[in-house]
């Protein structure tokens, strides 16, 4: 017996062997993936295959492009389940492919694949969303203290700022804006060595004050 070489069957062929004894099943009956299982299993399995996968090795390229597409808007680990979901897709669409609508098949793969993957990556973003969402809430609850103890004492030394001298104030504010001893010396019209003091006697003087608000 001739064995049938698939890669020289027309596009037309190919589908109307992929689609061989399911014609008789509507739109809704074919949709879930647990159906289309089902379905190739049915007789003539191993030559639905053949035609499916010679298919699928024509539009392999226009299926990667899809996945590509949306597998950017994603982490990369999603890419493989866009992948299994586009070739579910165009499984899909070469089962209820109808050539009396006079559409290309290109044409029709590419609007269910796309419909499919918009889909998914949708429902992937709502996810990471909510993934998000969880992993802030569960944050450890020492480290959502430790931030707030942090801004707490920033409010406390700023209200400390105002107990210091004047000289002192100006020498804490450009210290802490990065500005050298020697820029400080020159605004001020003073030496580095001096505003070395003022700056230690600010930080001593603050210090004090933080240690008699923790005793009250």
């Amino acid at each position: 017996m001739r064995m049938l070489n698939y890669s020289l069957l027309t596009e037309a062929k190919l589908i109307e062997i992929t689609q061989e004894a399911t014609n008789k099943m509507t739109y809704r009956e074919a949709e879930t993936q647990k159906q289309i299982i089902l379905l190739v299993s049915l007789k003539n399995k191993q030559k639905r295959e053949k035609a499916f996968r010679e298919l699928l090795k024509k539009y392999y390229g226009l299926i990667k492009n899809l996945v590509n597409l949306y597998s950017q808007r994603h982490k990369a680990r999603h890419q493989k389940d866009l992948k299994q979901e586009a070739i579910v897709a165009f499984y899909e669409a070469i089962k209820k492919f109808d050539k009396s609508r006079k559409v290309k098949l290109s044409t029709w793969v590419f609007y269910r694949i796309k419909t499919k993957l918009k889909t998914i990556s949708q429902q992937i973003k709502k996810q990471e969303k909510t993934i998000h969402v969880v992993r802030i809430n569960q944050e450890p609850i020492s480290r959502l203290e430790e931030e707030s103890s942090r801004r707490i004492q920033l409010k406390q030394v700023l209200v400390l700022l105002c107990q210091l001298t004047k000289k002192q104030q100006k020498v804490v504010n450009l210290q802490l804006k990065g500005y050298s001893w020697e820029i400080i010396a020159k605004k001020l019209n003073s030496t580095p060595d001096a505003v070395r003091m003022v700056w230690n006697r600010a930080v001593k003087r603050l210090r004090k004050l933080l240690n008699n608000q923790s005793k009250q």
